[in-house]
This record gives structure tokens, C-alpha cells and sequence, in this order.
């Protein structure tokens, strides 16, 4: 017994309504807990901001994009997740999206415009990268990177599209590297 055309149409407009009203869920689900997790993040900043490096550089955090990066962290989760049907994302995937969002969107921005200098200070530059890392690291169980790893990590961030897949398998690698403990 085959299916005749209207049938399949109607089969495939069914589809598409389950597939528009998880995708509503999805936005709704990830907007909830961007808001959430943007407090978090906030949490992050304030003791980011309070280390010595970065006392006195005039940096400030537009939450609006702190907020975008949040919720664009849980979008990719709650799809990825629907997507492979699996409840839970292992550590290196929550430590890989937050980079990926924090680094892309680069929510900390410089008090003034610096016209008047001829090039911004090397910390002010790499301040969202840093911020980026500081908040991935507290996702991952090990020990301190070294400063070649901290070095490759800011740069790619900055000037490389790396996809949080490969961000994921880099931080899985480097927690082997530097595990915790003796």
C-alpha cells in the first residue's frame, strides 16, 4: 500500500509543525537560562575586573552583549542536545560553547575611545579573551595552563574561526595534559 501525494504533504506540514514548536521551546528554554547564566557571568566579571591587571584600564562589560552571549551558549546546547538526543553535554562541550560565545561576541569594551592614543594597551586588547578563558576554566578540572598554552589560546580566539567542536577537543586535551592534583 503506497501513500498517495496529498498524504505525504499533510505527513510533512505535521512534521514541520513539531519541528517550529520544539524550535519555539528551544528559543524560549534558552532565553530563560541566557538570563540566568548571564548573572553568572556577571559574578565572573566583577572578581575578573577586581584583579590587578586590570585595575585602572577604564574597561567596562555591555551586558546587553554578555546577555546575547549567554543566551546564543544555550541555544547551541539545548540544539545540540535535541539534535543527538542526549540529556547531559560533558564539561569540554559547556567550556567550548561559552569561549566560542564570550570570545565571538566580546562583551568587555574599553571606557573611553582611546583617540588620543596611539594603540591600546596589549591587556585591554586581550581582555576578552582572558575574560573568555577565566569563565571556561571554572568548567574543567585542571591545573593551570601554561603561558605558551595562554598565549595560543588568546590568539586563536582573536584572530582564528575555531569551532567550539574543536574548542571542546582542545580543552579535553588540555585537561590531560594539566590534570588536578598529584
Amino acid at each position: 500500500m503506497s501513500m498517495e501525494y496529498p498524504d505525504c504533504l499533510k505527513l510533512a506540514k505535521r512534521d514541520k509543525q513539531k519541528l517550529d514548536k520544539l524550535k519555539e521551546w528551544l528559543e524560549a528554554e534558552a532565553r530563560q537560562r541566557g538570563k540566568d547564566f548571564a548573572k553568572c557571568l556577571h559574578r565572573h566579571w566583577e572578581k575578573f575586573y577586581r584583579l590587578p591587571l586590570y585595575q585602572e584600564r577604564g574597561l567596562h562589560m555591555n551586558y546587553a552583549l554578555l546577555s546575547q552571549a549567554a543566551v546564543s551558549f544555550w541555544e547551541d546546547l539545548l540544539r545540540i542536545k535535541a539534535y543527538h538526543d542526549i540529556e547531559y553535554s560533558d564539561r569540554h562541550k559547556l567550556a567550548a560553547h561559552l569561549f566560542k560565545w564570550l570570545s565571538r561576541m566580546r562583551p568587555i569594551k574599553p571606557g573611553n575611545d582611546h583617540s588620543g592614543a596611539s594603540k591600546l594597551e596589549l591587556e585591554v586588547l586581550q581582555a576578552n579573551a582572558l575574560f573568555a578563558l577565566a569563565c571556561t576554566q571554572s568548567f574543567l578540572e585542571c591545573s593551570e595552563f601554561s603561558d605558551s598554552e595562554r598565549q595560543y589560546i588568546i590568539y586563536a580566539s582573536t584572530n582564528r574561526d575555531i569551532h567550539a567542536r574543536e574548542w571542546s577537543m582542545i580543552f579535553y586535551l588540555l585537561e590531560k595534559i594539566h590534570p588536578v592534583g598529584p
